[in-house]
């Protein structure tokens, strides 16, 4: 399955650009798609990298992996990845590929799903692999109410274990979380809407360049934390973008999503 850059000008239509067209156009570092993945029989292997052409997101173990990409209603009849329980994809870049998500030395990140049932649940972690004391890294949670609200909103675990960042989100309805830090501020997480930052707030663990950095996980956790959630897209990157940029993505959201 071959994927072409919207931003490659051999095949660049006449007119103007496409939304999806200007996302590339600000050059993700990773760029990951429920559209985009191998399948095998009836099940996802891997999740393709839009962005960086030596990255994948694969799982090898059959228990492990979702079911193949469906449509769903919630998300504009886009095709999703159902995640459940421990189900998750690994990265195939150098963890210290992937460093940049919390070192402090810039990130953004929005990632697109359903979440299926309500509580706290893992959808992005560089967690490595080991006892609690060595699994420090990047840990972003979405949690979600029936109503989408809740009295507060926390980070999970402890600056001692993991930098997390927690968001919030209605069940059975598409959301875009959006997660960004850089060195001048705190970690802040967000909800893209039409392309404006709402339910945004810092959260309390901060990135640490001492953390030692594992493989980025899509789904699941590396820890015990699952993730129940209908995934559509992530896209990556490693700078923080500008409320211009943003916009431009959010254009692209509300175009593809209806968010």
């Amino acid at each position: 399955m071959t994927f072409r850059r919207p931003h490659d000008r051999r095949f660049a239509r006449k007119g103007s650009p496409t939304p999806e067209q200007l996302v590339a156009a600000l050059l993700p570092f990773s760029w990951a798609r429920a559209t985009n993945v191998t399948t095998s029989g009836g099940f996802t292997t891997e999740l393709l990298d839009l962005a960086h052409a030596t990255n994948k997101f694969t799982q090898a173990s059959a228990p492990l992996q979702a079911a193949t990409p469906a449509s769903q209603a919630a998300a504009g009849g886009q095709l999703c990845v159902s995640f459940t329980a421990a189900q998750k994809y690994g990265s195939n870049l150098p963890a210290s590929s992937w460093s940049f998500l919390h070192s402090g030395s810039g990130m953004h990140v929005f990632h697109i799903a359903v979440p299926r049932t309500t509580g706290t649940r893992v959808q992005l972690s560089t967690q490595a692999a080991g006892p609690a004391a060595a699994s420090r890294g990047l840990a972003l949670y979405c949690f979600a109410t029936a109503g989408g609200t809740a009295a507060a909103v926390s980070s999970n675990g402890t600056a001692a274990l993991y930098d997390t960042q927690t968001i919030l989100a209605p069940v059975n309805a598409v959301v875009c979380r959006e997660y960004f830090h850089s060195s001048a501020g705190s970690p802040q997480r967000g909800a893209l809407k039409n392309g404006v930052l709402s339910d945004s707030g810092a959260e309390l663990n901060a990135p640490s360049a001492s953390d030692p950095a594992g493989t980025l996980f899509i789904g699941g956790s590396v820890g015990a934390t699952s993730s129940y959630e209908d995934w559509a897209e992530t896209i990556i990157f490693n700078r923080v973008l500008s409320a211009q940029d943003r916009a431009v993505v959010g254009a692209y959201t509300l175009s593809r999503y209806g968010i």
